[in-house]
């Protein structure tokens, strides 16, 4: 009876029986079924990894598609910026055109305002001379 197994003479003759006691096959049993045991908490683990990464993945791509319409909009608010900021402008330019119109509208009223002044005081004049007269 052997008390290992010739893993040389399986290799060279695999249809060859050897003699092995039962306590190494138990051991070699005891220590595949740990192999599989462990294979298979490993393949769950891995699954489980497998798992969050396709989370993590998709979540990176919605994160990037979110990103990027972010970007988007950004691009048009800044360009929606630069359009009000030019308004803006033209805004301040005809604001500032119709100042100086305002300025010079007062100053004529001003100008009309003393000859009526002087309007009526020269009719103020006629009627005391055609009155003396």
């Amino acid at each position: 009876m052997l008390i290992y197994i010739d893993w040389e003479l399986c290799e060279q003759n695999p249809g060859k029986t050897q003699k092995i006691e039962g306590r190494f096959l138990l051991d070699l049993r005891s220590k595949i079924n740990d192999l599989e045991k462990r294979l298979n908490e490993k393949t769950l683990k891995l699954e489980k990894i497998e798992k969050n990464f396709n989370e993590m993945e998709e979540g990176f791509r919605k994160t990037t598609t979110a990103l990027a319409q972010k970007e988007e909009e950004l691009r048009k608010l800044k360009n929606q910026i630069e359009a009000n900021n030019l308004t803006i402008e033209d805004l301040e330019k005809d604001s500032n055109a119709k100042m100086f119109l305002i300025e010079g509208l007062k100053k004529r009223n001003i100008l009309l305002e003393n000859k009526v002044e002087n309007s009526k005081r020269l009719n103020n004049i006629l009627d005391k001379l055609n009155e003396v007269m």
